[in-house]
């Protein structure tokens, strides 16, 4: 199972299906992917398959190719700070694994 978990300095956020792909100015219930020159952190777990990591690369290429600015892409790691986007699969990102452990991430079959 594949996860794309959206996160604000590490608090799971429970994502809604948006009315609109892209906004240009901030609205209740979102969070900013990039604005005023910065760029969510992408987070990718240390074991997770080599195929989510060339995603989560991928996903940071669209990121710049439409905002134009490049996030960074940390592995393992969560920032001590601002808004994050947890890239994993379910049983090898320990991050993912962790949220579903604490209650903030449910899953089901």
């Amino acid at each position: 199972m594949f996860w794309v978990l959206f996160a604000f300095a590490g608090m799971a956020q429970k994502i809604s299906p948006p009315n609109k792909i892209i906004t240009f100015s901030s609205e209740r219930k979102t969070f900013p992917i990039a604005a005023q020159g910065q760029a969510s952190t992408i987070v990718i777990g240390e074991k997770d398959f080599p195929g989510v990591i060339r995603v989560a690369r991928l996903f940071q290429d669209d990121i710049f190719q439409v905002t134009s600015v490049k996030p960074e892409l940390t592995v393992g790691e969560l920032p001590k700070s601002g808004t994050v986007i947890i890239v994993g699969t379910l049983g090898k990102s320990e991050l993912i694994d962790k949220l579903v452990t604490s209650g903030k991430l449910k899953i089901t079959d």
